[in-house]
């Protein structure tokens, strides 16, 4: 079955509405210094210690989150990079008004957030990232030029993160 004419069908009838950051944050982490170490499970994204990111790598985690309503569609997107140096986490979401009544498919919904949502999110989540780098003296992250498709592909072999939009909230 082709979702590509239900698709092209939710994509006429979207509009950006606006985009909402829920949080962005920046951390110099010094993890010889005992003064700005953090003690351990200080934070909700604290690293339990089978996280922890191999010296000199740095980590990313993408979590996807869709809100489907008649006439509204969001995709909540929060990335946290760490490396290091550094701890950063953007929590943004791109909100449309659609003109359809009825909630769509699945497979036409992920389509939605794959083409549109997703490629209008990830400039403001990489320059908020960016700019709480500079902010924080820090080289910034390196966010790979991904495609949302690879992104939203990834995130779905994750049994944990299937992408149900049928519901009122997903993964809040």
């Amino acid at each position: 079955m082709s979702v590509a004419p239900a698709v092209e069908e939710l994509l006429k009838s979207a509009a950006l509405d606006k985009v909402e950051y829920y949080q962005i944050s920046a951390r110099a982490l010094d993890k010889t210094t005992p003064s700005r170490a953090e003690p351990s499970g200080s934070t909700p994204d604290a690293p339990s210690e089978n996280e922890a990111t191999p010296e000199g790598e740095e980590r990313q985690d993408w979590h996807l989150m869709i809100r489907v309503k008649p006439h509204e569609l969001g995709l909540r997107a929060r990335l946290k990079v760490e490396n290091d140096d550094t701890r950063i986490i953007v929590d943004a979401a791109a909100l449309y008004k659609v003109g359809a009544e009825e909630v769509p498919p699945k497979e036409v919904v992920v389509e939605f957030i794959k083409v549109e949502a997703l490629p209008t999110l990830i400039p403001f989540i990489r320059e908020a990232a960016f700019d709480s780098a500079r902010r924080l003296g820090v080289t910034p992250p390196n966010i790979p030029h991904r495609t949302p498709k690879e992104i939203v592909d990834a995130i779905q072999k994750d049994a944990k993160n299937v992408l149900d939009p049928r519901s009122k909230e997903v993964d809040k």
